[in-house]
């Protein structure tokens, strides 16, 4: 039997957990697997821990910034399939082979994914995050990403969560969102746009099964209480949503109730980021125009 190449792309920034993440890797049952080291450290802590094991592949990234990052670790893949491991988070030893079986199941699938735990700083479990079902969710062509876009959130999980073919996103760019203006047109949700190009391009499938953990630390990018930059992440579904829309990907009525959303988001947040209150009244102000010359007869309509 014949084992595609899967290349296990690691998006290096520091070096802490980075030790764990690694073993997690190399400890997968799937015998066809690369592992890459793309390193934008500040210093020269993760280069020192990846000349220790000459089994991992190593460069260095010239240009920075998370979605330059990102967008190489793609590039210099070589496998059919692309698993990301951001730094800190790991790995359960039959994500993989369970992930490239849902492929060969699903041959129509774009993405694929599963439950994960939340890990604290030890690794010790806090919960998990599952779907509600016990069940695998296969979602119809683009059918997961028009959701996510209309709650502005997430259920799919962090990118160490997915796999997809390098195939879908060809020269490390996506068709919709992952491109180059993506850093300054959705600061913080660079994340999101790799997920949302691969739901809207084909079926996402979604394991019943922890694959994955997610680790919650004080220096995690995504910590409100130690980076006042999360806001950016906030404010970015807002041109998300717009984008869809004007890409003709979400409906007049999809592209309504996002919006809607995304304002109760932002009052949600004022609290902690005040300068969310402008946006805040400029949205509403543009929501109103939009059900004003919104006919009737799609009021209703999703």
């Amino acid at each position: 039997m014949s084992h595609p190449l899967v290349s296990i792309v690691i998006p290096a920034y520091k070096a802490r957990y980075l030790r764990e993440a690694i073993a997690s890797a190399l400890a997968q049952d799937y015998p066809a697997i690369e592992i890459m080291v793309s390193d934008q450290c500040p210093d020269e802590q993760v280069r020192t821990l990846v000349d220790e094991l000459p089994e991992i592949a190593y460069q260095r990234n010239p240009v920075p910034g998370v979605y330059s990052n990102f967008r190489q670790c793609i590039r210099i893949a070589n496998g059919e399939f692309i698993k990301f491991l951001l730094d800190d988070d790991l790995l359960l030893p039959d994500c993989v082979e369970k992930m490239v079986a849902a492929f060969a199941k699903y041959p129509d699938a774009t993405l694929v994914s599963g439950w994960y735990r939340l890990i604290n700083e030890a690794g010790e479990e806090i919960q998990v995050r599952r779907m509600e079902t016990d069940r695998t969710i296969v979602s119809s062509p683009g059918g997961a990403a028009p959701p996510m876009l209309m709650s502005a959130r997430n259920p799919i999980g962090p990118l160490t969560t997915c796999m997809f073919r390098r195939r879908s996103l060809p020269c490390g760019l996506g068709p919709y969102f992952f491109h180059t203006g993506a850093p300054e047109q959705y600061f913080g949700l660079i994340d999101m746009t790799i997920i949302l190009d691969l739901t809207f391009l084909g079926r996402t499938v979604v394991l019943p099964e922890v694959l994955s953990a997610m680790r919650m630390h004080p220096e995690q990018l995504s910590n409100p209480d130690t980076n006042s930059r999360l806001v950016h992440s906030i404010k970015s579904w807002l041109p998300l949503a717009e984008d869809a829309f004007a890409f003709g990907l979400l409906s007049r009525q999809q592209h309504i109730q996002a919006l809607d959303t995304i304002l109760a988001q932002f009052k949600r947040f004022i609290r902690l980021f005040p300068e969310l209150a402008d946006d805040a009244e400029h949205l509403q102000t543009r929501l109103e125009s939009l059900r004003k010359s919104t006919p009737p007869s799609m009021k209703h309509s999703v």
